[in-house]
């Protein structure tokens, strides 16, 4: 039953998980999620226009899952994005920066109703280089590329449905050959939250996320590199001393 309501949630079907706070009998959920692995994340984001394009199928959607993995972003907050949410930064040494500043998601069971984020606040995480020109791509191709639109929509009336998202996620997975695999574009959540973590302090991570930091503790599915990572300094300063 909490796998049915989990996924009914990510789907934003519902608004709320109403058995999120009973205690298991098992302390191991049967479907966890956690981040994709470092070496399927090659497979599902190659280098290049074209190679993206064979495992996503289109520009919109290499587009939308570049975005899910740069930032982490709920598939609510990205379907609420427009155009004119997309900002460029150039920063005092000159280098160029892009991102979003994150302020709405689609309510939970409409097409197009825009409310808040979960918890009411605003963000702005950034996007890489690769993403910001895939963005380009997909803003040339649409037909509905002014500052008001919807980014992801195919008839600019609304966006793409979470149910679309997820097809087109399992798609990709299928393109590249990884079958089986219970993942949804949820994952792409985690993989941000685990791997930024080798890069950020928690509470950085946190923000970019619209989390507390305990919250993200719960986002975080460090594997063995990060845990040696995370480890080095400790483990050099006790080296130094034997």
């Amino acid at each position: 039953m909490n796998l049915i309501l989990s996924d009914l949630l990510e789907r934003q079907i519902i608004d709320a998980n109403p058995i999120a706070g009973i205690k298991p009998y098992s302390k191991a959920p049967a479907a966890p999620r956690g981040a994709l692995p470092r070496d399927a994340l090659p497979k599902l984001f190659p280098v290049g226009h074209g190679d993206l394009v064979r495992v996503w199928g289109g520009s919109m959607w290499v587009a939308c899952m570049l975005v899910l993995l740069d930032t982490g972003m709920r598939p609510g907050e990205l379907r609420a994005l427009r155009w004119q949410e997309l900002f460029r930064e150039v920063g005092e040494d000159g280098v160029v920066s892009w991102g979003f500043v994150v302020r709405h998601a689609i309510a939970a069971g409409t097409t197009n109703t825009v409310k808040g984020t979960k918890n009411e606040g605003v963000k702005a995480p950034g996007i890489g280089s690769r993403t910001a020109q895939e963005l380009r791509v997909w803003r040339a191709e649409s037909r509905h590329p002014e500052d008001a639109d919807f980014i992801f929509t195919i008839d600019g009336d609304a966006p793409v449905s979470p149910t679309a998202i997820i097809a087109a996620f399992r798609r990709g997975l299928a393109q590249v050959g990884i079958e089986g695999e219970r993942w949804t574009p949820y994952w792409l959540r985690h993989s941000f939250a685990s791997y930024a973590m080798q890069l950020l302090t928690e509470k950085e991570t946190a923000d970019l996320l619209g989390h507390s930091v305990e919250i993200d503790r719960m986002y975080q599915h460090p594997d063995d590199e990060l845990a040696r990572y995370r480890s080095q300094a400790a483990r050099q300063k006790l080296d130094k001393a034997r």
